[in-house]
């Protein structure tokens, strides 16, 4: 008997801290931090530009570019030291994080083909890096639009005003079988033969990669 009473009050005992910890989390109302690795959700598309870029002060669109948030969590951009390509030799150079823009995932065509910031560049070296506008210590910021029917651009716009914007014709590719229904915002580095250049996930089953320079 005084086994059965023993094993009964710990049950109580159990019973009563599950009930108090549930009452504190309901009570936190889901306000418990997951952690910085913790990958964040698409959300909706970006507040859009009301503006137009090619007209507008760098200015202007750079302040639009820092009020949205983009993808730091562990896994969703890329960082490496990118190379550099002259002469067809290769060299080393800074090394550049790429980070998506949250909710660039989730955006339709018709918003893509209208203009959005996709993602962002950030520079951890004193080397510059011109193929995409990419100073020193620098943040640049990748926009992408069309402006023609099938004609699409990627435009890098340096927080540096003295960095003029860079032009590259603008890949736009179908995301795999069995991706298209992708959630979480991605960004990595390629190499090509024109050199490094960023990619990422920029609509609904959509990636975006940069080439050769327009007019080049």
């Amino acid at each position: 008997m005084i086994g059965t009473r023993g094993h009964t009050t710990r049950n109580i005992v159990s019973l009563f801290v599950a009930v108090l910890v549930g009452v504190v989390l309901a009570q936190l109302g889901g306000r418990v931090s997951v952690g910085a690795d913790q990958p964040q959700s698409p959300d909706s598309a970006p507040e859009r530009y009301r503006g137009d870029v090619d007209r507008d002060s760098r200015q202007d669109v750079i302040t639009y570019a820092r009020t949205l948030r983009f993808a730091d969590a562990t896994g969703a951009g890329d960082e490496q030291r990118l190379i550099v390509v002259a002469d067809s030799v290769h060299a080393q150079g800074p090394l550049v994080r790429v980070e998506p823009a949250v909710g660039a995932i989730v955006a339709d065509g018709e918003r893509l083909a209208n203009g959005l910031i996709i993602a962002r560049l950030i520079n951890r070296d004193t080397i510059p890096y011109p193929a995409l506008a990419i100073g020193a210590h620098d943040t640049t910021y990748w926009w992408v639009d069309s402006v023609a029917q099938g004609q699409w651009r990627a435009i890098y716009l340096s927080s540096d005003p003295a960095i003029p914007p860079v032009e590259l014709h603008l890949h736009l590719e179908q995301a795999p079988d069995g991706q298209s229904h992708r959630s979480l915002p991605s960004a990595r580095w390629l190499f090509a033969d024109e050199g490094e250049r960023p990619w990422a996930t920029c609509g609904e089953g959509t990636d975006c990669r940069a080439g050769d320079p327009i007019g080049g």
